[in-house]
């Protein structure tokens, strides 16, 4: 696992490099032939890893030789074996997998240049992986999957947001689809009435339609002339701008502007058009993981256009994964999760606290004027107690969703550790250091597996306090309160 890494890697710097050593530009040689090996030696169950080392290592080796005429010839050799194995294995698994099968194109027109009298065979090829790489696929540039970085209970394939051109407009896949078969088509997720909106027609210069179990475009006449015109290239953000806490904040607008901000280095300096938050806190986060340009929706008029679009049409978790249950197999846009993270870590305001309140316990209530923590399945039969024995026990009780966020970091940077139940306002505790140990408490039932794949990837100690069902109360649940005052200890 680690050459294809350090392969991956080495992609990633292509287009910063200038003029290297020769040094290291064998190295890159040799990083390529072990990757090379790698790809052979794979089982066939590895197969999307060996598809990962094909792409980097024909990408590789084509860089190599367009940076340099004295190449060795077996770089070349190498080169077409990474084209041909990759083509030939993304072909096969790409038929549901039309992200997987539009990154074969490259390779396959590069077979037809180290194969001329092979015309035939390369064009049939070519034909069915422009087939299954249609405009807007079924799957959603569901992404070649990778390894996860560490143990987890169900499936788990992570991968960096990236972006493609359809028509006029650059679609970044947030939101990952595994199985074509289940929620086929991204319509799935797009707040209501959106795909009729004019304001994204307008953008788009096509509407997005239903087709049987797909997606398909239908092109739009030539809009009138607009009364405004936005010159550059747009970014429209799916924006969760409505709740006070920061959970949904962080599963799905966090990972989207990490990658916007990194995608800016390629596709050029990004205008971001967006919602305008309802709260500072959110405001406040997306100035500090965006601070490019931004125009706000209801400052434009009825009609405008876009000289480039890029466009992200999928909203619900959104940028850091997705679950289909049927499957239980998840995608995680870990790195891209990770470097936002960071970058809040780093950049918000940290106040010190008073001495009083550092080196505390910190439990996040979703609602204190609530006494049972309800709605959405979190009602439970002793929570005023569980307040008063946490009170009783020195641990800081917050409704994290009425403080200033600066002020708030001040406090997580500082704290031993939190707990809280199963939601939104735990979500806050994301922004704590690597390691911060964090007790989650899940109600009887339901699925809760999101927020700790969340809090695991970014580097918590995340625990898991499971409650049992209320014998008495149906739908009620039961709060272990001296298990959890045990963990405090």
């Amino acid at each position: 696992m680690g050459d294809a890494r350090q392969l991956a890697a080495a992609c990633r710097q292509l287009s910063s490099l200038a003029v290297l050593e020769p040094a290291e530009r064998d190295r890159l040689r040799q990083l390529g032939a072990a990757g090379h090996q790698r790809m052979l030696a794979l089982p066939e169950e590895q197969r999307y890893e060996a598809i990962a080392l094909a792409l980097d290592g024909a990408r590789l080796y084509r860089w190599l030789q367009d940076t340099s005429p004295e190449e060795p010839d077996w770089v070349a050799v190498f080169e077409e074996q990474f084209c041909r194995y990759g083509a030939l294995w993304i072909k096969d698994q790409g038929r549901s997998d039309p992200h997987l099968a539009a990154q074969a194109l490259p390779l396959i027109d590069r077979l037809l240049q180290f194969h001329p009298a092979q015309h035939d065979w390369i064009h049939a090829t070519r034909q069915q992986l422009v087939q299954a790489a249609a405009p807007i696929p079924l799957g959603f540039f569901a992404p070649p999957p990778a390894p996860a970085p560490f143990p987890w209970p169900e499936p788990l394939h992570t991968y960096r947001l990236g972006h493609r051109l359809v028509s006029n407009a650059v679609v970044l896949p947030i939101g990952a689809i595994a199985d074509g078969e289940w929620f086929s088509d991204c319509l799935q997720y797009l707040p209501a009435g959106w795909p009729e909106a004019p304001w994204i027609q307008q953008l788009a210069g096509y509407q997005l339609q239903r087709d049987g179990d797909s997606l398909s475009l239908r092109p739009l006449p030539d809009p009138e002339p607009a009364p405004l015109r936005l010159e550059g290239t747009w970014c429209v953000l799916n924006d969760i701008v409505g709740h006070r806490n920061l959970g949904h904040f962080f599963h799905d607008t966090l990972p989207q502007l990490a990658a916007i901000r990194r995608l800016s280095s390629e596709l050029g300096p990004l205008n971001l058009l967006a919602c305008r938050e309802r709260f500072a806190n959110l405001a406040h986060l997306r100035r500090l993981l965006w601070p490019g340009a931004v125009q706000f929706r209801d400052e434009l008029p009825a009609s405008f256009s876009v000289e480039r679009l890029v466009l992200q049409p999928v909203a619900c978790n959104g940028g850091s994964g997705f679950h289909p249950h049927h499957q239980r197999t998840w995608t995680f846009a870990i790195e891209d999760y990770r470097d936002g993270v960071d970058l809040l870590r780093r950049d918000l305001h940290q106040p010190t606290p008073p001495f009083a309140l550092q080196d505390h316990w910190i439990y996040f209530s979703r609602n204190l004027a609530a006494p049972t923590e309800v709605p959405h399945g979190r009602d439970f039969s002793n929570h005023a107690e569980l307040l008063e024995q946490l009170s009783n026990h020195g641990v800081l009780i917050l409704d994290p969703g009425h403080f200033d966020i600066r002020a708030l970091h001040g406090l997580i940077s500082r704290a031993r550790g939190f707990l809280g139940i199963h939601g939104a306002g735990l979500a806050n505790a994301l922004l704590a250091p690597d390691g911060t140990p964090v007790i989650e408490i899940r109600p009887h039932g339901g699925a809760w597996l999101m927020l700790e794949l969340a809090g695991r990837s970014a580097g918590l100690d995340w625990q898991v306090l499971n409650c049992a069902a209320d014998p008495a109360v149906p739908g009620r649940s039961v709060l272990p309160i001296q298990d959890l005052l045990e963990r405090l200890r």
